[in-house]
């Protein structure tokens, strides 16, 4: 899927957000756009990103526990795994895939730099090798281009949609 973002309401309306409740409170509260990317190879595992910037780096931050607790739950037995260093807050998970097939392989890394949620979560079925560090890689790329963006500077690196 070629990234995509939207403010909050345009992504609702288009049924492309991504929010989900949790005790009285909705993952999307506060988020001024949404953005999505989703990278699929044969015998790789899936790669999605999801992005959820904040008026400000205070909301992200009270955010940040809500969002964590609605994502997570799409990794079925998961399991806390070290998180990398990055940005300004941090966890990771890994466990079966959503498709809960034996053999299969979900993580989920959840970064917060300044007012930017970022979720980078890899999808993997039985016999796709994937390690738990797997996902690790690209929530590294996905903070430190938030944070090259957020000091205004240009990202190092970015995608761009292919014609083809």
């Amino acid at each position: 899927m070629e990234p995509v973002a939207y403010p909050v309401k345009k992504a609702k309306e288009m049924g492309l957000r991504r929010c989900h409740d949790v005790a009285g409170r909705n993952s999307c509260d506060h988020v001024r756009v949404l953005g999505a990317s989703v990278f699929r190879r044969q015998g790789k595992p899936d790669l999605s990103f999801v992005v959820q910037t904040y008026r400000d780096e205070d909301t992200a931050r009270a955010a940040y526990g809500t969002v964590w607790k609605a994502w997570k739950q799409w990794v079925p037995a998961a399991r806390t795994v070290p998180a990398p260093h990055l940005g300004d807050q941090r966890d990771a998970v890994a466990g079966l895939s959503a498709s809960t097939a034996e053999g299969s392989k979900g993580l989920m890394v959840q970064v917060r730099v300044g007012s930017v949620i970022m979720l980078s979560m890899a999808e993997a079925g039985p016999g796709v090798p994937t390690a738990d560090s797997f996902a690790d890689r690209f929530a590294g790329v996905f903070a430190r281009r938030a944070a090259q963006a957020q000091a205004g500077d240009e990202p190092s690196a970015r995608l761009t949609a292919s014609a083809g």
